[in-house]
């Protein structure tokens, strides 16, 4: 029997700045498009609970995900949909990235420099969201 995949995903949300921390509480793979569908299923549902219909940061922890390669396309228009609907401008940042078949291919550090949002660690992009946070907040002078 497999385990559903909300029930496999941890979303922690800091109310007053508005940022959803996603890890898994195990390794999740991915092999198939049913369980890509379940995964971003899932993603939704804790995004929902969490934001009240407000449009929030969402930070990832990819360290325990894995996507089969063959479903890079159907993944990204699916994240694609998560963040048009439910996240802030460049509100979706990632890390902890290891080497994967995906990564070895696009060159491990190329492939960190290509993506502003992605990060090897927690700190850093919790540190990035607060950067825009401040941006947002900050007034514009003219």
């Amino acid at each position: 029997m497999t385990i559903p995949f909300l029930e496999l995903i941890k979303g922690e949300f800091d109310s007053e700045r508005k940022i959803l921390h996603l890890t898994a509480r195990e390794k999740l793979v991915v092999e198939t498009r049913a369980e890509l569908n379940e995964l971003c299923a899932a993603v939704t549902t804790v995004i929902k609970h969490h934001s009240k219909g407000e449009r929030i940061y969402m930070i990832v922890d990819l360290a325990k995900f894995v996507i089969e390669p063959y479903l890079n396309e159907d993944y990204a228009k699916k994240i694609k949909s998560i963040y048009e609907n439910y996240l802030l401008t460049n509100g979706l940042l990632r890390y902890g990235l290891g080497i994967t078949r995906v990564t070895i291919k696009l060159g491990h550090a190329g492939y960190l420099d290509s993506d502003p949002n992605l990060f090897k660690t927690k700190k850093e992009a919790f540190a990035h969201v607060d950067k825009l946070i401040t941006q947002m907040t900050t007034p514009v002078r003219i």
